[in-house]
């Protein structure tokens, strides 16, 4: 089958890991960027995962600061003159895993002084595999042991750790620690009923996201960037009510992203102090004047359409978000940041000389995503497809010829640890087939294929001709 191998963050736990799984390219981050928390209890183990030395309110600040702080430093305003959004750049887990990558993420960030992007985020490394494996421990633990399970400490440490770290405001840490104190009160209620539901690992998940989104928000803002973080589900992205895998519904949520998702918030609405990226409201007597804002949306989640609950988009879901953005705000191109230079022709660890491809069709990439590579999830091409009909249709109705219908909105994929590269582009508009022999190889290792031949089955089907 041709197709594309490259490495790609994919949560392979469970429900939420169902698919294939590719051969990936070895991850180019440390240890350290593993996602689980550098600060380490000693806990003495009763061999189910619950210790029974360890605190909710997390490690005294010295010992959770292993890591030395990135050096705080203002940073200038990506596309201070623009007065629209220009790009979306959707980071994965991997790329805010820890302290240091977010701060080299704010670096990517406001790199490119003449854009205006919106920025998507993941869950912060393996938070959302440790929040799932946390649900299904709760059911078997009594609720005064909660606090102490294992992947609950871990990911309060992680967060906490960060945020001494970056040096974040008392505003935020308030923020993330109230979240953090759901997070435990949500599992003692699993532990309490004995059940997850899909609708209650939904909620459970969405920690991740809105953990990691606030930090991050909170750390632009510290650099002097004004920074405001929205939860997908609060800013009208609708989905159908399938816990677990909703589907995007476009004309509901095109919209509301459009009148939420603003490029310019009143300067009393923002912590000018740096301390808080999440708009106050507080409605201060200040200066009423317009600054330009970088939102920070959180991946992955939606609202219910009927039920209204905290839903969440299955495999590539935060891919779609940023797609979907891009589509709803009218933004050419969506930057997907990744670890590899682009979508590359073949495995490069089979072949060492595989170099990224330029230019891929929707088609191309679906195909090389079905067959089993991870740079993209089919399910995020689906806004591009989208686009292009809609487009088309407007052509359509106004009686102009069907090019007139296209446009340029693209996906591209970049490197988050070598910018400089140009990636690979993916369009929705077809690709003369002319210009290459072959886009891409899969290597699919460990298939079994089956035969199964009836001689009835043929008898019977001739009979019956």
């Amino acid at each position: 089958a041709a197709s594309k191998v490259t490495k790609g963050s994919c949560v392979d736990v469970r429900r939420f890991a169902s698919g294939h799984r590719s051969a990936a390219v070895a991850p180019r981050a440390s240890a350290s960027h593993c996602g689980v928390a550098a600060w380490r209890l000693q806990p003495s183990t009763r061999g189910d995962g619950v210790s029974k030395r360890a605190s909710l309110a997390g490690p005294p600040r010295a010992q959770a600061e292993r890591h030395s702080a990135p050096s705080m430093r203002t940073l200038e305003i990506p596309g201070s003159k623009r007065t629209s959004f220009t790009k979306v750049y959707k980071f994965g887990g991997s790329s805010v895993a820890s302290a240091e990558r977010m701060h080299e993420v704010a670096n990517i960030v406001t790199l490119f002084r003449d854009e205006a992007p919106v920025v998507v985020l993941s869950a912060m490394g393996k938070t959302t595999n440790n929040l799932i494996i946390a649900g299904e421990m709760a059911i078997n633990c009594n609720a005064s042991e909660v606090q102490f399970l294992e992947p609950l400490m871990t990911i309060n440490a992680l967060h906490r750790e960060t945020m001494d770290a970056l040096n974040i405001g008392d505003a935020t840490r308030e923020e993330v620690e109230s979240l953090l104190t759901e997070l435990s009160q949500l599992l003692i209620g699993v532990s309490l009923l004995k059940d997850l539901t899909p609708r209650s690992l939904d909620s459970l998940v969405s920690f991740g996201e809105r953990l990691s989104t606030r930090i991050f928000s909170g750390y632009l803002s510290a650099c002097g960037v004004p920074s405001i973080q929205h939860d997908a589900f609060e800013l009208g992205i609708t989905t159908t009510d399938q816990f677990t895998n909703g589907d995007l519904l476009y004309d509901e949520s095109i919209s509301e992203v459009q009148q939420k998702l603003k490029r310019f918030v009143p300067k009393r609405d923002l912590d000018l102090r740096g301390d808080e990226g999440k708009a106050s409201g507080g409605g201060r007597a200040q200066d009423a004047g317009l600054l330009p804002v970088v939102p920070v949306v959180t991946g992955f989640l939606g609202r219910g359409e009927k039920t209204g609950a905290i839903t969440t988009l299955g495999r590539g879901g935060s891919d779609l978000t940023a797609t979907f953005i891009g589509m709803a705000l009218g933004i050419d191109e969506v930057v997907v940041w990744k670890d590899v230079d682009g979508v590359l022709t073949t495995d490069p660890r089979v072949c060492p000389e595989a170099i990224p491809i330029p230019l891929l069709s929707v088609d191309e990439a679906s195909e090389l995503a079905y067959f089993g590579a991870s740079v993209l999830h089919p399910q995020s091409m689906q806004p591009l497809l989208e686009h292009q009909k809609r487009r088309m249709l407007e052509a359509a109705s106004s009686s102009s010829s069907p090019a007139d219908g296209m446009d340029n909105f693209r996906v591209r994929v970049r490197n988050s640890y070598n910018v400089d590269a140009p990636g690979s582009v993916i369009c929705a508009q077809k690709k003369n087939a002319s210009d290459s022999l072959l886009t891409s190889i899969i290597l699919k290792q460990g298939v079994n294929m089956l035969d199964i031949v009836s001689t009835r089955m043929l008898g019977q089907y001739v009979l019956q001709c």
